[in-house]
This record gives structure tokens, sequence and C-alpha cells, in this order.
């Protein structure tokens, strides 16, 4: 009886924990991307978190053009530059409840972006129509890595 006790008080527990560590699990995902931009490293971190919130950490957006928003995620007192959102039409971001995952990878120039996307689009995309078309301008430079062509949505 008391090994059911205890085993349930250890699994009860098993949570939070991952909770708590998820901002440093994010960091280090981060921290890697922005040194070895993969699609590998991407889907291993989206298999494992198909959404998650980002608790005391933030997304800032630091620049915006038309449809485009540039995006840092900051935690602390570092800050990573290299996210996107494509759509502009939502600041979904900035709600510490919303579910987030991560979308493509994005080439624009040199620069290499990690598109951050509403996990349950449907509530966020006003123009849905509007990023279809600006989707369809990105073709393929390398293996699932993808290059804007044109900043101009129809």
């Amino acid at each position: 009886m008391w090994v059911f006790f205890l085993l349930f008080l250890i699994s009860g527990n098993t949570q939070p924990e991952e909770t708590n560590q998820f901002p440093e699990i994010l960091r280090s995902f981060v921290q890697e991307f922005q040194k070895h931009p993969s699609e590998s490293t991407v889907q291993s971190f989206r298999t494992k978190y198909p959404s998650f919130k980002t608790g005391n950490c933030n997304f800032e957006e630091s620049e915006r053009f038309e449809k485009v928003v540039y995006l840092s995620y900051k935690c602390k007192e570092k800050q990573w530059p290299g996210f996107i959102y494509l759509g502009g039409g939502s600041e979904f971001w900035k709600d510490p409840a919303a579910e987030i995952s991560f979308g493509e990878i994005l080439k624009i120039g040199k620069k290499v972006f990690l598109e951050v996307k509403p996990f349950h689009e449907d509530g966020f995309e006003k123009n849905h129509s509007e990023k279809i078309a600006f989707r369809q301008k990105l073709i393929p430079i390398q293996k699932n890595i993808r290059t804007i062509t044109d900043f101009s949505i129809s």
C-alpha cells in the first residue's frame, strides 16, 4: 500500500518539474538552432513539444514589414533574434497564455529565421488567404530550408 502511495506522489510531481524546466529546455533549443539551423533540430523539438507556452520568457517584436513580423526570444537578460511571424494580423506572442508552435525554417537573404505561429491558428489567423499567397512565394534552396524571393503580399 505504501509503495503505491509513494509511486503516486513521485509520478504526480514529474509534470510541475518539467514545466519549471521548460524555459531552460527552450533556451537550449534556441541556442542550438542559432548555431546549427536544421530541419532535424526543429522537427525533434516539435515532436516532443508540438505546442508550448513561454512562461516567464516571451517573444518580442523587433521589426515589422507589411505582414512579416520579426521577433526575438527574450528570457531574463538574454535575447535571441531570428524568429518570424508571417501574418501580421495577430500579436498572439504577447499573451503569456497563448500556445505557440514552431513552423518552417525560412531564409531571407543570408539570415535564417524560425517561424513562430499560434498552435491553434484558426483563432488567430484573420487573413489566411494572404498568408497562403505569401508562402507560395517561398522557394526551396536546401533540404527543407526556404528563402523568400518577394516581400510583397498580393
